[in-house]
């Protein structure tokens, strides 16, 4: 590997990625061991993985199957080997898209579901009227992630130029001009 991450500077990223997929309900050593992968853009083995984040060969191991379960990185047969190398997914998107669909979104769902069962079980006009407002409420929070989520998994599926656009465009006053509060 050609990538020195004893140097602080790169020790310091490592763990602000650790954190970021901490930030995704994920362990922390998902974002370190991805992290490495992903900086050295060349094929890595669990042995070099371990050297460089001082874990033992388990949880190096360990992480590596979580990671191909949320489609963060890849295995990949080197010729003339008889060791496994992996590789990071490039496009940190997609992997965000992956974790939303087969987790967060199927929390939303569930929710969603349980308030279907509620309504069912009691009728919607045994419901206070202050009970309904905060059960529509829910629903239209779960509503904005199902759309929110929609838009991270197509984004993830266009080029880093469209990506870029559609960043810019966001950013501008004008796309956030009409979320402006309007009096009544």
């Amino acid at each position: 590997m050609k990538a020195d991450f004893r140097r602080p500077e790169l020790m310091e990223l490592l763990e602000a990625m650790g954190q970021f997929f901490e930030g995704f309900g994920l362990r922390r050593n998902l974002g370190r061991v991805w992290g490495v992968l992903y900086l050295s853009g060349e094929r890595v083995d669990q042995a070099e993985l371990s050297e460089v984040l001082g874990l033992s060969a388990g949880m190096i191991s360990s992480s590596l199957k979580e990671l191909e379960h949320w489609g963060a990185v890849q295995q990949v047969l080197v010729r003339g080997e008889r060791k496994m190398f992996y590789e990071a997914e490039a496009r940190l998107l997609r992997i965000i898209a992956t974790i939303l669909t087969k987790r967060e979104l199927h929390a939303v769902r569930a929710l969603r579901e349980a308030m279907a069962r509620a309504y069912a079980a009691k009728g919607e006009r045994a419901l206070s009227r202050k009970m309904k407002e905060r059960v529509r409420a829910i629903e239209m929070v779960t509503d904005l992630y199902e759309v929110l989520t929609e838009l991270v998994v197509r984004t993830s599926q266009v080029s880093s130029t469209m990506v870029r656009r559609m960043v810019s465009l966001m950013k501008s006053a004008r796309f956030w001009k009409w979320l402006e509060p309007t009096e009544s």
